[in-house]
């Protein structure tokens, strides 16, 4: 698998993964949005490697602590950044290995501060 140059964005309500992917948008970045840990999987086994992933971590379906287990377990993924977005405040993050932790609310300066760590800017 190549990487690519996108933003993964996995958030189960719609109108926070709506407002971070039209942000993003709005800055130059390609994104590709779901609504759950499964769906993100299934995203990164059909549309290649992010250079980063916007996990929020209470979804239905597979919640991000699941997603991120399989993840680190697959050799193809395990070297994608993760960001974690959660309202579940930061004890509960600490048990899920990631590069960063985001509290929501969202604050923009922050988000974008991490994105454009791992992903280079679009021009």
């Amino acid at each position: 698998m190549h990487e690519r140059n996108f933003i993964l964005v996995v958030d189960d309500d719609d109108d926070i993964r709506d407002s971070i992917c039209n942000l993003l948008e709005d800055e130059g970045h390609e994104v590709f949005c779901v609504a759950n840990g499964q769906q993100a999987l299934d995203a990164l086994h059909s549309q290649g490697l992010p250079c980063l992933i916007l996990l929020d971590l209470m979804m239905p379906v597979m919640d991000g602590a699941e997603f991120r287990r399989r993840q680190l377990a697959d050799a193809q993924l395990s070297d994608v950044p993760v960001v974690l977005i959660t309202a579940a405040g930061q004890s509960v993050a600490k048990t899920v290995p990631s590069n960063q932790v985001l509290p929501k609310p969202l604050k923009v300066d922050a988000l974008l501060q991490a994105v454009n760590t791992y992903c280079p800017h679009a021009a």
